[in-house]
């Protein structure tokens, strides 16, 4: 007889328990894998820029950002398309070697394929949200989180652990709520904020900090710097970021997840008429409605609703 016929009624049961346990572990490995473990995900930057054959500049002086900004046709720029050309900063002679007007454009123009590239960013986001609501059937009451086993089966799991990564991103759970927090702002209205909130790209914290939008912090682990008329016993900074698509990247993402512009996502709900999306920003300055009033005189001055279709392309020397 095999050992097997040898054992006892309990040890028949006991092995089954082990086994069953066993078999527990494993499936809780398995399908809760992408939920605790987050796999390599490539950034979005990196798969845009690679089509876009996007390219860094580092200027360090008014003259090279003109020159820069005619080689690769962003001045002057009219229609588009736009190429992918990524400034690391305005440099600190703008104010003082560019007149007023010539200033303004160039500080659009130098900002402007930032802004097109956070853009499309956010599309290719919102497009996986569309892809899993298409997957359920239209449902979007769900919870991505508690509800994870319900709809992962349903999508590939690189997109399944990216969805994960937007509720974090976003701050919400909700299928419903995250659908209209990823959802991208109108070129014209980063144009039009970034231009009134750095002085046109020559504040001290644009120059020192590419700071375009004049975005705190208090988080020490942040860099930033000390605000010159910071009031006694306040302990917020001025966040420095690395570039300026950083710097539009943050400002977009305060937008869409903030309880401050809760108003600005309602109203884009009904449009995405900037003039009508500068209503949801009182917020944003102790102006309050005078503040939405200068960006929406800036965008009708400036004429930067031209700016809102236009797309990227990979970039060309102008010779």
């Amino acid at each position: 007889m095999s050992e097997t016929a040898e054992q006892t009624p309990a040890a028949i049961v006991q092995g089954l328990l082990t086994a069953l346990a066993a078999a527990g572990f494993f499936t809780l490995l398995f399908w809760g894998l992408p939920r605790f473990v987050h796999l390599p995900i490539k950034p979005e930057r990196e798969g845009l820029c690679a089509a876009l054959q996007c390219k860094e500049i580092e200027v360090n002086s008014a003259a090279q950002l003109l020159d820069s900004l005619h080689r690769y046709g962003l001045l002057p720029l009219e229609q588009g398309p736009v190429a992918a050309i990524l400034f690391d900063g305005y440099p600190a002679d703008l104010r003082a070697t560019v007149k007023f007007k010539e200033r303004k454009r160039v500080f659009i123009n130098t900002l402007l394929p930032s802004a097109l590239i956070i853009r499309e960013e956010i599309k290719q986001d919102s497009q996986l949200l569309n892809k899993l609501t298409a997957a359920l059937g239209g449902n979007i009451n769900i919870d991505l989180t508690h509800e994870y086993q319900a709809w992962r089966h349903k999508v590939s799991l690189e997109t399944a652990q990216r969805i994960l990564q937007l509720t974090k991103k976003y701050k919400t759970n909700y299928l419903i709520e995250l659908r209209h927090r990823v959802r991208p702002v109108p070129v014209s209205l980063i144009l039009a904020q970034g231009g009134i909130e750095s002085a046109w790209g020559t504040s001290r914290f644009a120059v020192e900090g590419n700071n375009i939008f004049g975005i705190w912090t208090w988080d020490k682990n942040i860099p930033g710097m000390i605000p010159g008329n910071r009031e006694k016993g306040k302990k917020h900074r001025v966040r420095i970021f690395s570039s300026l698509l950083d710097s539009v990247r943050e400002f977009c993402l305060i937008l869409n997840r903030q309880p401050a512009y809760r108003r600005f996502r309602n109203i884009r709900r009904q449009t995405d008429n900037p003039l009508e999306l500068a209503a949801g920003l009182l917020n944003y300055s102790a102006r309050r409605w005078a503040y939405v009033h200068s960006i929406q005189q800036v965008i009708r001055k400036n004429n930067l609703r031209r700016y809102d279709n236009m797309e990227l392309t990979p970039q060309r020397i102008h010779l």
